[in-house]
């Protein structure tokens, strides 16, 4: 990512699909608008999917179903495919930061995220990352999908091509630490 995107990465977090199941379980699930009709069998997985349009509440094995869709049986899905499917990710985590926040009980919701994460993060950064997000609540979150265009093929796979241009701007609107501005050829953006 540091290649990719010119800016430093200091620290990561990673949470397996089990993770996540368990952290939404422990904040009790999570209130959220389920952006389409999803009706999606794969045996091969043990995975089905069959949620309406509309609100609902999920635990964690329904809210981590809702998130991985992207198309019905039928072939029918977003319209705009896996990017459908981020923003739809992205809306998800904004919403389970808001039922975490009103949760309040900072030990459960440590001990919750410290048995389902991996993080180089120390407990002193982590205390420090909590204060902040109870300061600035979920209107202060913003999340960003680097532009480009999932036509793409590379070695007869399908791949999503960033825009260099737009995601330069996108880079220095959102996500530069330095006083100049990252230019072109800080870069590492492949074009086929």
């Amino acid at each position: 990512m540091e290649n990719l995107l010119g800016v430093p990465v200091d620290y990561c977090v990673t949470v397996d699909l089990g993770g996540f199941v368990t952290l939404i379980d422990r904040i009790g699930g999570v209130d959220f608008d389920v952006p389409a009709d999803m009706d999606y069998d794969d045996p091969a997985q043990g995975l089905h999917i069959h949620y309406a349009k509309g609100p609902q509440h999920l635990n964690g094995r329904q809210a981590m179903e809702v998130v991985r869709w992207r198309k019905n049986n039928d072939g029918g899905g977003y319209p705009d495919a896996d990017i459908g499917r981020i923003a739809t990710q992205q809306a998800f985590l904004k919403a389970a930061a808001a039922q975490a926040l009103r949760l309040g009980n900072a030990p459960a919701l440590a001990e919750a995220f410290f048995s389902c994460v991996r993080t180089d993060l120390t407990a002193g950064n982590l205390a420090w990352l909590a204060g902040e997000a109870l300061r600035i609540g979920t209107d202060g979150v913003f999340f960003h999908t680097l532009p480009g265009d999932g036509a793409g093929c590379y070695r007869r796979e399908s791949v999503y091509v960033l825009d260099p241009e737009r995601t330069l701007a996108l880079v220095n609107d959102a996500l530069n630490p330095y006083d100049l501005p990252i230019a072109a050829e800080e870069l590492d953006i492949l074009v086929p």
